[in-house]
């Protein structure tokens, strides 16, 4: 198979992606002016990869160059949905949410527009007299994370919950992909991105085929409505916590590793540490040590755990505290990870990709905190994104080696 080499991809390696036209980015980035013709063009490039690129990043610039035809492939190839199915579904989910809407309204006694946050905030806190939890900056919030609280009190907020639910579905799912599926062949085609993402990680655009629900009822019905060709079967290929087996290689911890050599449920070992007087760890507690586990991956705060585990402040500080108690490698390679980003402007994957992130020596506080956050998540986060495309490259070269009957269709 030929491969290719974007110049976006080069000059997005090295920090210096911008705008402008062949000609321009390479007569700035290499003081050489293009003659115009294709041996021109072929030894600037050659010129600005051996200037720009070190040898790791040389290696990423050929993985992401050996994926391109792939990807081209995959959306040419594209998926086949079955339409009939999937319209059926979408009236059965409209009449859902037309009931919903009359249940709301008999609730409230009053006609509104149950998708503006203003109205629906107007009658929750005004003519029902709720009292808002949480302002923004046009009045009082009615996200999912409000309306999930007060529904504990007030039956109409899980009427509008499930009305938001079955909307989304509608709209992002049901309807984008009925808008694009091919009249004659019923298949979806999507185009991927290697540079839409800030973590390098790829994207799947009109439609977005990487965010299929997976949820029970009409999630699953929808994602059912994904069908083999002909003949053929769908197999999933996945890898089982990558980023916590990334963390566990990376910051070489003991007790991570060791959970993942003895094939060790690594959230109930973690609720283990968070709850020692524990003998039989429930799943709510499961749930809480999974939320920390991934959380610590992000630089999650004891303030965003607090909120996102509802929890008090001093009871999310000690799960954190914990962690690196029994993880305390983990807590050397982050320090090792914030001290050479502050000394280089960069952090690195295990592949040799590059973020730059000068802020890290900020003197505002809150955008260096932001920052060590992003330097904390990178190399884990996009030495995923690497794996992932390197494994999508061995399966495409097993398929053709063996000549199987088979193709990667989605990612």
């Amino acid at each position: 198979m030929n491969t290719f080499h974007d110049i976006r991809i080069a000059s997005g390696l090295t920090n210096s992606l911008s705008r402008g036209s062949f000609a321009e980015f390479m007569e700035r980035e290499t003081s050489y002016a293009w003659d115009w013709s294709l041996e021109g063009k072929i030894a600037l490039m050659k010129m600005y990869e051996e200037k720009k690129l070190s040898q790791k990043e040389t290696y990423i610039l050929e993985v992401e160059s050996k994926l391109i035809p792939i990807l081209a492939e995959m959306e040419l190839r594209s998926v086949v949905i079955d339409t009939k199915k999937l319209s059926d579904i979408g009236e059965r989910i409209a009449s859902d949410i037309k009931a919903a809407e009359i249940e709301i309204f008999e609730v409230t006694w009053e006609f509104f527009n149950i998708n503006s946050p203003k109205q629906v905030a107007d009658i929750l806190f005004g003519k029902l007299g709720i009292k808002p939890t949480k302002k923004n900056k046009t009045g009082y919030s009615v996200d999912t994370e409000v309306l999930e609280e007060i529904s504990k009190d007030h039956d109409v907020a899980r009427l509008i919950l499930e009305h938001r639910t079955l909307s989304k579905l509608q709209s992002t799912y049901v309807e984008a992909l009925l808008r694009v599926a091919d009249k004659w062949t019923h298949r979806v085609h999507t185009t991927y991105g290697q540079l839409w993402a800030a973590t390098w990680r790829m994207n799947s655009n009109d439609p977005n085929l990487q965010n299929i629900p997976t949820w029970s009822g009409y999630a699953s019905e929808i994602k059912s409505c994904f069908i083999p060709s002909e003949g053929n079967i769908f197999m999933v290929a996945d890898y089982s916590q990558i980023e916590l087996r990334v963390l566990a290689w990376l910051s070489q911890d003991r007790a991570l590793l060791e959970t993942f050599e003895k094939n060790e449920d690594i959230h109930s070992r973690t609720a283990k540490f968070l709850f020692p007087e524990v003998i039989d760890i429930s799943s709510e507690q499961r749930r809480i040590a999974k939320t920390v586990n991934f959380g610590v991956i992000y630089g999650i705060t004891w303030f965003w755990l607090s909120k996102t585990l509802w929890t008090p402040p001093w009871e999310a500080t000690k799960y954190i505290e914990a962690f690196y108690e029994k993880y305390p490698s983990v807590k050397n390679y982050y320090e090792s990870v914030l001290e050479e980003g502050r000394a280089l402007w960069f952090v690195e994957t295990a592949f040799g990709r590059r973020r730059y992130i000068p802020w890290l020596n900020d003197a505002n506080k809150m955008a260096r905190s932001i920052a060590e956050r992003e330097a904390i998540n990178m190399p884990i986060q996009w030495t995923a994104a690497d794996m992932l495309k390197i494994a999508m490259i061995d399966i495409n070269a097993k398929i053709r080696e063996n000549k199987m009957n088979g193709a990667m269709i989605l990612q």
